[in-house]
């Protein structure tokens, strides 16, 4: 179970990954509108990954403290 919670823990960062990588991309080619948009997509990803991600790691131990 913890080894499950662990590997929860980077799905925030997988989830922010591929928008900053297209928004670093997008700022290499000089589209700037482009690449404010798909960072703070990348942003909003990651928070709300975060608080998935601890909202189900909290479930699983509470669940585990059940059984």
């Amino acid at each position: 179970m913890k080894f499950i919670r662990n590997w929860l823990w980077l799905l925030p960062a997988l989830g922010a990954g591929i928008p900053g990588s297209l928004a670093a991309v997008s700022l290499f080619q000089g589209d700037f509108a482009a690449a404010i948009n798909r960072g703070l997509a990348a942003l909003v990803l990651f928070v709300v990954g975060t608080v998935a991600a601890a909202t189900f790691s909290g479930a699983l131990k509470a669940w585990a403290e059940w059984l």
